[in-house]
């Protein structure tokens, strides 16, 4: 026999080289796959938080605008509740082309309420969806000289316990 032939097929370490690789390129797709799926994931919940945020937020200043209160003041210590009252409105008359005042005895009311699990507007509750209130949701009411200025503070905690702010502002001129 010819010791000089060349021999044909792969050794068992160069195979065995060849599997390792292999499996390691293997997990390093796998767990960047995985990454990419979750931060997809995180970012859908993300932009899904935000919008209902927003809806939120809008609904809000939707019901305090459609109400037009003349005052506004708190319904509880704890900045957790709203009491918007309407003394009066003025109204247009197109017949005698004048502005007149419609008094309301007793007053009008509406009533924003953050429980820590709700926002109740009268008996309405706005819908969170799958997110839940933070304790920190509040509302605060600034006194300037021309107007009264309703900050309303919502904070929505989702799967991720990652917490994101919605400010809504409202203004009542004096």
């Amino acid at each position: 026999m010819n010791k000089t032939m060349n021999r044909k097929g792969i050794a068992l370490y160069d195979l065995l080289a060849a599997i390792l690789l292999f499996s390691v390129v293997t997990v390093l797709l796998m767990n960047i796959i995985s990454i990419v799926s979750r931060a997809q994931q995180s970012i859908l919940v993300q932009e899904d938080k935000t919008a209902t945020g927003l809806i939120m937020t809008r609904q809000i200043e939707n019901q305090i605008d459609a109400f037009n209160p003349t005052s506004v003041s708190y319904c509880d210590l704890q900045n957790r509740c709203l009491l918007l009252e309407k003394a009066y409105e003025l109204e247009y008359n197109p017949v005698s082309g004048q502005i007149e005042q419609t008094d309301y005895v007793p007053a009008l009311t509406l009533q924003i309420e953050f429980d820590g699990v709700d926002i109740t507007i009268d008996s309405g509750i706005l819908d969170a969806k799958v997110y839940s209130l933070d304790l920190a949701t509040h509302v605060e009411i600034v006194e300037t000289d021309y107007a009264t200025i309703i900050y309303v503070y919502i904070y929505l905690v989702d799967k991720f316990d990652h917490v994101d702010e919605f400010i809504s502002m409202y203004s009542i001129l004096k």
